[in-house]
This record gives structure tokens, C-alpha cells and sequence, in this order.
């Protein structure tokens, strides 16, 4: 299953981007609306970045997609 560029996000563990084995993406940074600059740690703890382009998509697919918010905290912690 491919996925779009908009699908990549930090915390996501994404396969095609360096060889068959999934990298973490550390950070993106888009540049215009039709690429983006990722920053990606390898599975041996290595960081390393590319540009990747719409023509990517095809190449890419998410094993785990990141989680925009994490209530695992504990709430009794939380102050105002």
C-alpha cells in the first residue's frame, strides 16, 4: 500500500525510503506542496536526510503511522 506525502509524519515508521528496512521520521519540512525535506533515524540509530517528490508515494509504505496526541501521562501530575 502506497501512501502520500501528507502521510508522513514525525514518529512514523515508514519502509522504501532507505533500502527495504523502515526508518523513524525525526522531522519534515515542506518545500512548496509537491516535496518535502525528511529527516529520518535508520534502524542501526543513524540520522540522515532526503528530498522526497510525489513520484516517491509509489515506493513508500507506512508499517506505523504516528500518534498526533498521547494521553498516556498520568493525570494526577497535570497542574495548571
Amino acid at each position: 500500500m502506497s501512501v502520500r506525502l501528507e502521510d508522513i509524519t514525525p514518529g512514523a515508521l515508514v519502509s522504501g525510503i532507505a533500502g527495504d528496512s523502515p526508518v523513524v521520521v525525526v522531522a519534515v519540512r515542506w518545500i512548496g506542496s509537491n516535496a518535502l525535506q525528511l529527516t529520518y533515524r535508520t534502524e542501526h540509530g543513524r540520522l540522515d536526510e532526503r528530498l522526497l517528490y510525489r513520484d516517491h508515494e509509489t515506493r513508500l509504505t507506512l508499517r506505523k503511522a504516528s500518534v498526533a496526541f498521547d494521553f498516556s501521562g498520568d493525570g494526577a501530575l497535570f497542574k495548571l
